[in-house]
C-alpha cells in the first residue's frame, strides 16, 4: 500500500503511517470490540438502501443492483452531485444514492464523508503536479 501511495502522490511514504481504514478505525477505537457498534452491518447497509428506494419511489428498482451501482461511484471516489445521468437508469441511480448518503450522514458523519476527502486529496494531488511542473 505504502508503495502505491508513494507513486500516486509522487513522495517517499517511508514515514507515513499507511493503512486500511478499517485498520486504522480499529487501532483508534481500540480493537473490534470498542468499534463493533460503529459498523454498518450488511443487514444495515441493505436496510438503508432499501429504504432509499422505498423513499425515492422508485419501488421498481432491484436492490442488489443498486447496491453493486453505488458500490462502484463509492470505489471511484464519486458524491452524487457528481454523476451526470445520461439517461433515466441513471438518473433513478443517482436520486437513490443521493438519499442512501442522506440516511448515512444521520448515523455515521465520519464513513459519509470519505468519497468527499478522496476528492480533497485527489485535487491536492493535480494542485500539487501543477504546481511542480510549473
Amino acid at each position: 500500500m505504502k508503495d502505491r501511495v508513494s507513486t500516486s502522490l509522487g513522495i517517499t511514504a517511508e514515514n507515513i503511517r499507511i493503512s486500511t481504514l478499517h485498520a486504522e478505525s480499529l487501532r483508534i477505537l481500540g480493537g473490534a470490540h470498542a468499534a463493533s457498534k460503529f459498523f454498518v452491518s450488511d443487514d444495515e447497509a441493505r436496510m438503508l438502501m432499501q429504504d432509499a428506494i422505498d423513499d425515492t419511489g422508485l419501488s421498481r428498482m432491484n436492490l442488489r443492483d443498486c447496491q453493486t451501482w453505488v458500490r462502484l461511484r463509492k470505489a471511484e471516489s464519486r458524491l452524487p452531485g457528481e454523476i451526470v445521468p445520461n439517461d433515466g437508469s441513471i438518473s433513478d441511480m443517482k436520486r437513490i444514492y443521493t438519499r442512501y448518503e442522506e440516511q448515512q450522514a444521520y448515523g455515521d458523519e465520519i464513513w459519509s464523508k470519505l468519497p468527499a476527502w478522496a476528492k480533497i486529496l485527489e485535487d491536492l494531488k493535480r494542485k500539487a503536479r501543477h504546481e511542480k511542473s510549473a
